[in-house]
């Protein structure tokens, strides 16, 4: 369910809604942007359980700044869910400092490479415009593809094939395309490092691409063990998490069962169980 408040100039400092540091930090957002009088609407955002690590927000600003130029500002808020004692796997101040810390400093230094290397605008990686927390772009964004960077991190490339194949495919899919995707996302890593003078036969050949996918094949099987569970909860049924891990009851959709099974079956087949 989305509730909405409206509120309206310096009403933001006092917006019950908004927690007071957050508070603080949209009139600094507000300032910044230079209104001298607005509207400010605040949503609270559900994703029907989706989002185990904080709260979501929206906040949309509409007023005129001091130039009289109309002007319209769409914040998008995600409130730390302090569950550490409760769900030791998760060390949530600490993704939520990953994802600062890419929005902060990585993306930055994506743009000056993109810069540096004349890469088209349509093929940049196009971030959000943020406040203190991400970096500033100019234009307009050609797409718009949510990314969630609280558990990134420095390691092998195909890694992430594995997290995206095994949360992402089921069995058939898998049987059928297995080597087709292992060859796209290949072609695609190899032309995307040429972009930036960057020869893959010598950075990490296709020969090693292929080593370290059967060498981390369980990274796969962890993944799916590890995350699937809570893809597959039933919306609506979404268990409370600072009830402490422990006590979690799922209530599953009847497809993770083929899914399980399938995933099973693949790594019998394959030798590793």
């Amino acid at each position: 369910m989305i509730t909405t408040e409206q509120y309206e100039s310096d009403d933001i400092l006092s917006v019950k809604e908004l927690k007071s540091t957050v508070r603080q930090s949209v009139k600094n957002i507000i300032d910044k942007e230079r209104f001298t009088e607005y509207i400010a609407n605040i949503k609270n955002q559900t994703t029907n359980g989706g989002n185990y690590l904080g709260t979501l927000q929206t906040v949309a600003i509409t007023g005129k700044t001091d130039g009289g130029e109309n002007k319209e500002l769409r914040l998008f808020l995600k409130n730390i869910m302090h569950i550490e004692d409760q769900f030791a796997i998760v060390d949530t101040l600490e993704a939520y400092q990953r994802e600062g810390f890419f929005y902060r400093e990585v993306f930055n230094y994506f743009e000056k490479i993109e810069v540096k290397y004349n890469i088209p605008v349509e093929e940049r990686l196009n971030t959000v415009k943020g406040y203190s927390e991400t970096n500033d772009e100019d234009g307009e964004a050609v797409k718009v593809i949510p990314v969630d960077y609280q558990i990134a991190c420095f390691g092998c490339p195909v890694n992430d094939f594995l997290y995206f194949i095994f949360l992402g495919t089921d069995q058939e899919f898998r049987k059928n395309h297995m080597q087709d995707l292992k060859d796209l996302y290949y072609c695609t890593f190899k032309n995307f490092l040429g972009k930036f003078g960057i020869d893959a036969n010598e950075m990490y050949t296709k020969k090693q691409f292929e080593h370290d996918f059967r060498e981390n094949l369980e990274y796969g099987l962890i993944s799916f063990m590890s995350v699937m569970p809570f893809i597959f909860t039933i919306p609506g049924d979404i268990p409370d998490l600072g009830n402490g891990i422990e006590n979690i009851a799922l209530n599953l959709d009847e497809r993770y069962k083929d899914r399980l099974h399938g995933v099973i079956d693949d790594f019998i087949q394959w030798g590793y169980l």
